[in-house]
């Protein structure tokens, strides 16, 4: 585990390619093997600030930034794919004070052909996926046309390429920060998917993870395949905190194309049920309603309500008593029940 508090950036002047990443890689290189470097972030910059007015570049239709797509000449929405020409322009006050931070997978792949000689690179992300193809970029890493492939979740699941040597997590704690009580959980069986790249054939192979935390549980039992030690730490997480598997959760989500509407909306569905029995003596606990951690998208605005308790018969009675509020209708607002929800965003 390499702590990126501590490291200085490596000679790309990149501080996520630090210098153990930098002779981690040289060393795969020199060796004759081949490297995975994964980072969660496609496109050149996650986020582009206008230092002249001080605006995040953001997507009207959606709460997120725009992130930077160099190679597209664009900003693009990852959420609703909406896209504009990345002219050096700002969106707000026309001023060419534009400053990208963060890093993705196309900076990233410049960062190694800068201070890599002669290196081999491609990317696997959505972007290639559609000109290229998933499996003829994976057939070039096969055939060793490529030393290092880099990439998203593409290239953490399942593929067994034999020369692969050394795998690189370039920001390993970067799902941690996920508004979901299930961050740990997945940045855990992220990081064990893609260590599992690495050392297939006949060689050793080595793992190399990169974080800001390099002491929080999930980073460390998913180095070591500690699976025993994530487990326990994470079951005392959740039983504190009254989380799955320790209780069961209703999501409601309310969306309207108007905030004042979804706001009425998701408060007259928890009105529906303040009085209910279980909602009285606290059986069933509502969390909210709030509005929901990406609170915008393709030009909706969304609220949410959370149902939670370990009693399933009056988490089942008290979700009826919202269905029933839905179908009566609460136009022109949209309403939905999640049991047991995947996802929190």
């Amino acid at each position: 585990i390499v702590d990126l508090g501590r490291h200085r950036s490596g000679p790309s002047g990149h501080r996520l390619l630090t210098g153990p990443m930098h002779q981690a890689l040289e060393s795969c290189l020199l060796s004759g093997g081949q490297a995975i470097l994964f980072i969660n972030r496609r496109g050149f910059a996650p986020s582009v600030h206008c230092t002249g007015c001080g605006e995040l570049q953001q997507c009207p239709a959606c709460s997120v930034t725009l992130t930077e797509h160099r190679r597209a000449g664009a900003l693009l929405c990852h959420y609703c794919g909406f896209s504009t020409p990345d002219n050096d322009r700002c969106l707000y006050c026309g001023g060419s004070e534009l400053e990208r931070t963060g890093i993705g997978t196309e900076k990233l792949e410049d960062a190694l052909k800068q201070c890599v000689a002669d290196i081999r690179v491609a990317r696997l992300d959505r972007d290639t996926a559609v000109g290229e193809g998933v499996e003829r970029v994976l057939d070039r890493l096969r055939r060793q046309e490529i030393d290092v492939l880099v990439g998203t979740q593409m290239v953490t699941k399942g593929h067994d390429i034999p020369g692969v040597t050394l795998v690189g997590v370039m920001l390993a704690d970067q799902s941690l920060a996920f508004p979901d009580f299930r961050a740990a959980e997945r940045t855990f069986q992220l990081l064990a998917q893609v260590a599992g790249r690495a050392g297939r054939g006949g060689k050793a192979g080595l793992v190399l993870v990169q974080s800001y935390q390099p002491d929080h549980y999930a980073v460390r039992a998913a180095s070591a395949h500690d699976y025993a030690t994530f487990y326990r730490q994470e079951v005392g997480a959740r039983g504190e905190l009254g989380y799955p598997p320790f209780a069961r959760l209703v999501a409601v989500r309310v969306d309207a194309g108007g905030e004042n509407q979804a706001r009425r909306a998701i408060e007259q569905l928890a009105a529906s049920v303040a009085s209910h029995p279980k909602v009285r003596d606290r059986t069933v606990r509502l969390m909210g309603p709030a509005p929901a951690p990406i609170a915008r998208l393709r030009g909706r605005f969304r609220f949410r309500l959370l149902l939670r308790s370990s009693d399933r018969q009056a988490l089942r009675s008290v979700a009826a008593r919202i269905a029933e509020r839905i179908e009566q209708g609460l136009a022109p607002a949209h309403a939905s029940l999640d049991v047991d929800p995947v996802s929190m965003l």
